[in-house]
C-alpha cells in the first residue's frame, strides 16, 4: 500500500526521490486518516475526490519557488450546480455531488457510464473472491468499489463497501460473510436505476456502410492496441468510432463488439489481450 511504498522509497538512499516530499491521495477520508498518514512520513494528505484548488495550494507549498510561475488568472469555485432533470431522480445517487466530483455535467456522464457498465463484471469478480475465500483480493475489490461509488455520488453504497474493506483489512471475516450479499444487492440494483440513462447502444444499419478491407481493419486494430497500451482513452474511442463507419466481416465484428465491451469498463488489459494476435 501507499505507506509501505513510502517506506521503501525512503529506505533506498541511492534513490533520487528518497528525500523528496511525498503527498498521499487517498479515498480513506475517515477521522484520523490524515494524522495516520502524516505520522507515517507523508508530507501532505488529500482525500478523493480531488479538489484542484487545494491540490494547487499543496503543490505550491512543496515545490521549489524557482520552479513555479504564478498566473494572475483567478480560478473560482463553481457556482451552484444545475442538475439536469434526468439525473435529479436517480435513486441512491446524489447527482449534484457526482457532478461536483467530476467537474461538470459533461464529464460526469462518461464516468457514470463506466460505473454502470462495470457493475456486472465487478460484482461477479467480488462474488468469485467471496466464494473462494480470497479475502485479500476481495478487500482490493471493495476498495475500488468504494472509490467509484463515491465519485458518482452513490455515498451509501460507498460507505457499505468501505465497511467491508475495513473488515477485510482487519480480518473480520464474519462481518464480510454477513454483509456481502447486502452490498451485492445494492450494487446490482444500480443496473436498474441507471438503465434508461446509460443503456444506450447504437443500432446501426450496415446497408449503407462501406465494407472494411484488411488494411483498414489492421490499421484500426493497431490504433486500438497502441492506445490501450498507452492508457489513451480518447485514442481508443476515436478508433472505435471510425470502426462504426464500416461494415465488418462477421469474425471481426465479434472482436470489435468485445473491444467495445472492454472499453465500456475501461479494461485496457483485456483490450490488449484481445488484440495480441492481431497486431
Amino acid at each position: 500500500d501507499g505507506i509501505e511504498l513510502l517506506h521503501e522509497i525512503r529506505a533506498k538512499k541511492d534513490n533520487p526521490n528518497s528525500s523528496k516530499p511525498a503527498l498521499v491521495l487517498t479515498a480513506n477520508a475517515v477521522a484520523g486518516a490524515r494524522g495516520e498518514y502524516l505520522a507515517a512520513g507523508f508530507d501532505g494528505y488529500m482525500s478523493k475526490p480531488i479538489d484542484d484548488i487545494l491540490l494547487g495550494q499543496m503543490l505550491l507549498k512543496h515545490l521549489p519557488s524557482n520552479l513555479v510561475t504564478l498566473s494572475d488568472e483567478k480560478k473560482s469555485r463553481p457556482a451552484d450546480i444545475v442538475i439536469p432533470p434526468e439525473y435529479a431522480s436517480l435513486e441512491g445517487i446524489d447527482a449534484g455531488e457526482g457532478i461536483k466530483n467530476c467537474g461538470s455535467v459533461q464529464s460526469y456522464k462518461p464516468i457514470l457510464d463506466i460505473f454502470y457498465n462495470s457493475i456486472i463484471p465487478k460484482s461477479e469478480e467480488l462474488d468469485r473472491c467471496f466464494a473462494a475465500g480470497d479475502w485479500k483480493l476481495y478487500t482490493i475489490g471493495v476498495h475500488a468499489l468504494k472509490s467509484s461509488a463515491r465519485i458518482v455520488g452513490a455515498q451509501d453504497l460507498s460507505d457499505k463497501a468501505f465497511a467491508l474493506e475495513m473488515a477485510g483489512k482487519d480480518n473480520v471475516i464474519d462481518y464480510i460473510k454477513n454483509y456481502h450479499e447486502d452490498l451485492m444487492t445494492d450494487y446490482r440494483n444500480f443496473r436498474t436505476v441507471l438503465h434508461d440513462l446509460c443503456e444506450v447502444r447504437k443500432v446501426s444499419d450496415d446497408r449503407d456502410k462501406k465494407p472494411a478491407d484488411a488494411d483498414i481493419i489492421s490499421k484500426l486494430y493497431r490504433e486500438i492496441y497502441d492506445s490501450a497500451d498507452a492508457f489513451d482513452y480518447d485514442g481508443i474511442e476515436e478508433a472505435l468510432e471510425e470502426a462504426d463507419r464500416y461494415k465488418m466481416p462477421e469474425e471481426d465484428e465479434k472482436i470489435f463488439d468485445e473491444l467495445r465491451n472492454s472499453f465500456d469498463i475501461v479494461d485496457y488489459e483485456k483490450i490488449t489481450d484481445l488484440l495480441g494476435t492481431k497486431v
